[in-house]
Formats: structure tokens, sequence, C-alpha cells
């Protein structure tokens, strides 16, 4: 039997196991990292060395990108709550999903050999569809937490699972992925070399998701499945305007917090190659870097649970902004050697692998809270709101990096000044800084009573139980 713990929010007893929580991370968002990086790193590379394309259209086209991520994402939640599916809510979306995905993102990767229009257009046409397909395979996958935790703290463990198998894969990927992409490039024409990377990666996703999908099966088996035990009542139909009504209440703060803090890391994805290569002299700290942010990742997601016991998820948040915010600073005064910017990188990564991963059960527990007061399951269109987050925050850490570096004066092609560098060094350090104090002080009206949340929910579990 599972032993009582005494949490922030009073006394808990998980239910779930730690095999299942990470077998569950592992075969979700642990899985799908490689593809995930691949994309990050290679699409605008694709567009100018494989398809051709001008930079300054790339550069367009790669914008519209991170739109239509934010517009699928959205239309992830209202598809899932919408359009009820044979054989539960969430998996029958996740195993289509990862279907579309593989059909429509390796062709994407192709040369065609079409017309500069008509490759362009193939290519947007695929990228919304595969985008479409991931995004939906995320939220389904995140909406999963709610019938699977029947507390806050089996949604911590999901989190920390989640935290721990993405961190530890993301170790072996950064040598893996790019791996890959040197064998498919020394051994197929460069127009589908980049195509068969793709199959390799979403090829992952489809294996994975069949263990995934037996490991899910009793939390989202609708009971019409006679015989089968299933903690998941029969999907039902969310209108569009029970969806909106949804956007209230603890989710305004979250929204809003969510999307700024998460442009902190659309300050390094802007400017780290530039801060590497023109601060540090040394490219390949950019890899370090990113090894080390997986590490720090994985120390990080082991204290979850003990965070949220000590502070509860709220506050442990907060806590985690702050002290984010003074470490950035400290690269404004340390980080302008290799070894002090890899170990203030690494130390970030514990804190945000410790804090940051309570975003996707904070979701879950708007979902339940909305519930709670009478109003529908929406759950996946409030997961879907969660994953607009990291795509406005990430559009709007780049836009403020971007014209930030424009400001400061650098200019392509040209050795930067002290000045300039100087510069560099103040916005990669005091811009995330900012933010996350800003992010810090919104979800401070952030307003959730955990304890009368945890009381529902064993009133909820036990109705259902009597019921059965």
């Amino acid at each position: 039997m599972a032993k009582q713990q005494s949490t922030a929010m009073g006394d808990l007893t998980p239910t779930l196991k730690w095999g299942t929580v990470y077998a569950y991370g592992a075969c979700g968002l642990g899985s799908w990292s490689p593809y995930l990086v691949f994309q990050a790193y290679y699409l605008m590379f694709f567009l100018t060395e494989v398809l051709g394309l001008n930079t300054y259209v790339a550069a367009t086209i790669y914008t519209v990108t991170q739109w239509i991520k934010v517009v699928t994402m959205m239309g992830a939640g209202v598809a899932i709550d919408s359009i009820p599916l044979k054989g539960g809510k969430y998996r029958p979306w996740m195993r289509w999903m990862a279907i579309l995905l593989f059909v429509s993102f390796v062709p994407m990767w192709a040369n065609l050999g079409l017309g500069q229009v008509a490759s362009i257009a193939v290519f947007i046409v695929l990228f919304t569809v595969s985008m479409f397909a991931y995004n939906t395979m995320w939220v389904a996958n995140r909406g999963m937490i709610g019938p699977m935790a029947k507390n806050s703290l089996d949604a911590s463990m999901i989190a920390q699972g989640q935290q721990v198998a993405s961190s530890a894969i993301g170790i072996v990927n950064g040598v893996f992925y790019v791996w890959v992409i040197k064998l498919c490039v020394a051994h197929f024409p460069i127009k589908f070399a980049y195509s068969v990377a793709a199959a390799v990666f979403t090829g992952i996703i489809l294996i994975t998701m069949i263990p995934l999908q037996a490991i899910t099966k009793k939390y989202d088996l609708p009971p019409e499945e006679k015989g089968q035990k299933s903690d998941a009542p029969k999907a039902k139909k969310v209108g569009f305007i029970d969806m909106l009504k949804t956007m209230s209440g603890p989710m305004i703060p979250y929204f809003f917090s969510q999307s700024i803090a998460i442009a902190r890391d659309g300050f390094f994805y802007a400017l780290l190659t530039y801060f590497t290569t023109y601060v540090l002299n040394n490219p390949m700290v950019m890899g370090y870097a990113n090894t080390l942010q997986s590490v720090g990742g994985l120390i990080g997601a082991m204290f979850i649970t003990t965070v949220e016991k000590t502070f509860g998820r709220k506050w442990g948040y907060i806590y985690g902004l702050f002290a984010q915010a003074v470490l950035f600073v400290l690269i404004a005064y340390f980080g302008g050697t290799a070894a002090g910017f890899l170990i203030i990188r690494t130390v970030i990564a514990v804190v945000t692998g410790a804090t940051g991963a309570f975003a996707a059960v904070q979701a879950n527990d708007i979902a339940d809270w909305q519930i709670m007061h009478g109003k529908a399951d929406a759950r996946a269109f409030i997961q879907s709101l969660s994953g607009t987050t990291v795509r406005v925050g990430g559009v709007l850490g780049s836009m403020i990096s971007s014209f930030g570096l424009a400001a400061l004066g650098y200019q392509t092609g040209t050795v930067p000044s002290e000045t300039v560098l100087k510069g560099m060094i103040n916005l990669l350090a005091w811009g995330p800084s900012a933010v996350c104090v800003i992010a810090a002080v919104i979800f401070m009206f952030y307003k959730i009573d955990d304890k009368a949340l945890n009381e529902w929910r064993a009133e909820r579990d036990a109705a259902k139980a009597a019921e059965e």
C-alpha cells in the first residue's frame, strides 16, 4: 500500500507507481525529443540549403511557421474536446496523430524539384498538417494527466517522470540526432537526406506509441467496453462557448505568466550562437551548454516532488522564477568566460527542472478547478492553452532579443565592437532576468485552493467507485 505523505497541501497518498510514471514519460514526451530538436535546429537550414530559398524569403517563411505553431496548438484542444473518438478521449488522438505526423513530416523535408512558389506552398501545407498532428498528440498526452492523477502528488509524480525522461533522453539525443543526420547526408542525395532523417525521428514516435497506448489504456478506456475496468468517463463533446468560458479565473494569470516566463528561452535561441561565437570565441560552447542543460534538468527533476511538498506548486514555481532571475544576472558579471557561463547555465537548468515542470500539472489543476465550479470538462482545450504559452513565449523572447541585437548596432559580416559585445552579455543576462521577475509577480494572482481541490477529487473518485 502506498505510504501517505505530508505536503504543503495536506496529507496525500500517491496512487501511481514510479515505474508507470517513468514509462509514461519515456514513451511520451521523452521519445519525442529527437523530432523536436531536429525541427528546431534544422528547419531554417533546410529552407536555405536544401530548398535553395533566398535568406529573406526563408526568414519570412520561418516566421510564418512560428505562428502556425500557435494556431495549430489552439486548434488541437478544440478538436479533442469537440470531436469524440471511439476508444477513449485521448488515446485515439495520440495514435492517429502519430501516423499523420509521420506521413506529413517525412515528405516535408524533401526537395521534390518543384518551382520555388510550388515548393513553398507544399512546404507550408505539410508543415501545417504536421504541426497540427504533433500539437494534437501533445495535448492528448498532457490531457492524460487528468484521468491518471487522483491527487496533486500523483500529478507532480507524472511531471517528474516526464522531466526525468526528457532530460535523460536529451543527453543521449545530443549525440544521436547529429549522428543520424550525418549518416543520412553521407548515404543519400541531399534532396532526400533530411527526409530520411525525419522518417527515423518520427518512426521512433510511432514505435514508442505502442507501449504508451498500453500504459494509458486503463485510464482512458471508455466504460462501454464491458469487462474492462476504466478510470475515465465516456468522452463528451464540449461546445466552443464552453471552452471559451474556461479562459477565466486562474487561467488568466497562468496564461500571461507562463507566456512571459517562456520568453526567457527565446533569448537563448536567438542570441546563444552570437554569444558563443563572438563573446566566448568558442562556438563549441553552444553544444556543451545544450548538453549541460539536459544534465541540469535531469538533476532538477529529482527534486520536483520535494519542492511541492515543501512550498506547494504555486510558491515553488514563483520562488523558482525569482531564483532564475538572480542567476541570469550573474551572467553579466561571471558569464564572460566559457567555464563561468556553463556553470551558471547548468544551475539555471537545475532550478528550471525542479520548478518549471509544474506548468503541465497546474493546467490540469485549472481543468479540475473549472469542473469543480460547474464548468465543462474542457481539459484538452486548457492544455492547448498551456502549450500556446510555449509558442507565444518563444516568439516574444525571440522578437525582443532580435530587435535588441539590432539596437545594439550589430551588423552582419562585421566583427562586433567591444560596446556591442558588452551589450550582448547584458541582453542575455538582464533580458531573461526581467521576464522571470514579471512572470513571478503575475503568477502571485493565480489562486486555487489545493486542499479543497484534492478533497473534491477524492469525493469524485469515491462516487465513481460506488457507481462501478
